[in-house]
This record gives C-alpha cells, sequence and structure tokens, in this order.
C-alpha cells in the first residue's frame, strides 16, 4: 500500500464517516481529505506533540498500529451533543467520552472498509498522552492523513469553523498475512507438542439451519435481487399502537390525547414497505426528526420478507 492509494482508501471512507458525524453530533458535515503522507515516527511524533486529545489502538487482525488525534474543539461538540453539557477539557468524563466516540467511529471504519476486502479488527483503545507519545508509537514509518471537516456547528471566533481529525496508521505487517502455505494445513500429519499424531483426519462440517422457513437463494435469485437496488420503498416509523373502541373515537376532539402502549424511551419500529427492518430512538436533526438505527433486523430476514410478498 502506497500513499496514493491509502489517500484513496480514507477518500472512500468519507462518506460514511460524514453519515457518522450526522447520527452523532445531529448535524449534516462534509470531510475532505486535506494531506496524506509515509512519515517516519518523529514525524508523526512532532505532528501529536501539541495535541491534547489522541487515541491508540492495536489492530490484531494486521498487527498495526492506529492513532486518532483530534483538535481541541471536538471536546465540546461532543460534550454538547452527547452529554447535553458542554465541556471544553480532558477530564474523566470527557476521556470516557472520547473513547466511546473513537470506538464508534473505528467501528465505522471496519464496516466500511470490509466493504472492500480489507478486515480490520481494532482493539485495546487507549488514551494517549501527548508528553508520553514517543513511548506509545512502536513504528519506524506511519501512514499519516489529516481530514478536515465541516459543518452547520458553530466555534466562537471562527466565521468558518472547522474540525481537525488525523488518522495515522503503521504499515501493514508483512508477516501477520497468512500464506496460502499456513492455510493449508496437513491434518493427516499434525504435530501437537513436538509428537506426530496418526490417523488424525478431518473433514468440513455443514450444519442445517434450526430456523424454520430460511430462505435458501442460487446465484442467478442473488443476481435477480441486485437488480433491484435502485427501487425505491417507502420508509415508516411508529412510535407506537393503541386499540379504542369506535366510541372513544368519535368523542375525540382537539387537543385529545392518545396514550400509547410504547413507553417513553422506548425503540420504535421502522418499516419497509410495511415490513419490519429495524429499530432506533427518535432525534432531531437540523429542526427535523429522524431515528437513529439501534438494530437491524438481520440480512437474511430481511431478504425472506422481500421473497413472501
Amino acid at each position: 500500500m502506497n500513499v496514493e492509494s491509502t489517500k484513496e482508501l480514507i477518500a472512500s471512507s468519507l462518506p460514511a464517516l460524514e453519515d457518522f458525524l450526522k447520527t452523532i453530533l445531529l448535524k449534516k458535515f462534509g470531510a475532505s481529505v486535506v494531506s496524506a503522507k509515509l512519515g517516519s515516527y518523529k514525524d508523526l511524533s512532532a505532528l501529536l506533540k501539541d495535541k491534547s486529545v489522541i487515541v491508540g489502538a492495536k489492530d490484531h487482525a494486521f498487527n498495526s498500529e492506529i492513532i486518532l488525534a483530534f483538535d481541541d474543539q471536538w471536546i465540546p461538540q461532543l460534550s454538547s451533543a452527547m452529554l447535553g453539557v458542554e465541556e471544553n477539557e480532558i477530564n474523566e468524563i470527557t476521556a470516557d467520552l472520547i473513547k466511546e466516540f473513537s470506538t464508534q467511529l473505528l467501528s465505522t471504519t471496519q464496516i466500511t472498509l470490509a466493504e472492500q476486502d480489507i478486515n480490520i479488527k481494532p482493539e485495546e483503545i487507549e488514551l494517549v498522552k501527548s508528553a508520553t507519545i514517543d513511548q506509545s508509537l512502536n513504528s519506524e514509518q506511519y501512514f499519516i492523513t489529516e481530514v478536515k471537516v465541516e459543518g452547520k456547528f458553530e466555534i466562537e471566533g471562527d466565521e468558518k469553523p472547522q474540525l481537525t481529525l488525523w488518522f495515522a496508521f503503521s504499515p501493514v505487517d508483512k508477516n501477520a498475512i497468512p500464506s496460502k502455505d499456513e492455510e493449508d494445513i496437513d491434518l493427516d500429519n499434525l504435530k501437537i507438542g513436538g509428537e506426530e499424531t496418526e490417523g488424525v483426519q478431518a473433514q468440513s462440517v455443514q450444519f442445517d439451519s434450526f430456523k424454520p422457513g430460511v430462505m435458501k437463494m442460487s446465484q442467478e435469485e442473488v443476481r435477480n435481487l441486485e437488480l433491484l437496488r435502485d427501487v425505491k420503498i417507502d420508509i415508516s416509523v411508529e412510535l407506537g399502537r393503541k386499540e379504542l373502541p369506535l366510541g372513544d373515537i368519535l368523542h375525540m376532539v382537539r387537543g385529545s390525547v392518545i396514550e400509547l402502549e410504547k413507553l417513553a424511551g422506548e425503540p420504535v419500529d421502522v418499516y419497509a414497505n410495511g415490513r419490519l427492518i429495524a429499530t432506533g430512538e427518535v432525534v432531531v436533526i437540523d429542526e427535523h426528526f429522524g431515528v437513529r438505527v439501534t438494530q437491524l433486523v438481520s440480512a437474511r430476514e430481511r431478504l425472506e420478507t422481500v421473497s413472501s410478498k
């Protein structure tokens, strides 16, 4: 992977980043890659020396280090949106907030990269102090990318407010990628504890699903479904339901209140053409109501509902 391919990879992930920020901060954002380079650990150390918000993570899939750095303006924006109280410094509360935000951000990145057959596994997310950044960097080189975020938010004294995010990771450890020879293990002559185990044979086993009515689709059926991706469908959100006698409905006047069965704070149901596809929570985005999806019906179940129509 070179600098150009890294820059293209980060740029292709920006739409997912914009959607993620819109979900978290409840405002519209636009993100762009300002610069991307392959630098030494000294270059990255110099960049991070004056940053108060730095997050480090370990990617166990490729044995790579991941570093996220934020400018100071992220703290009031995140705390205001996620806590309802504007904080301007790193403290116990905002530290946990930054870690949670970074965890979700890396999860979004993980999903986006998986669509391009790049499967990372970021774990061990921790805050890093700028004063000890040299002790936290263990690689000789890092891909360093600077991303600018612009949106409908306010920063005192700034007519064109921007948030800056730095994303750095060490080059992939080639030894972490299993070779074909390593994948094709000779199970007939498997050695355990230095002794050869004879007569041990393995066969791949396929288990039938215990769920009734599971749909099995052929490759042709899957290709046919691809033709429907641009078909528009109606999305509706159900806040709750209530059964009422006809007499109560006839006695309704302006100002009457209907008490729904769903409790305040419970997830709302999201339907596509009358079929349940997800649950979520109601949010307000730029003076419009929206729904933050918290749980999706599995892809298999969604396909089943489509095929049953």
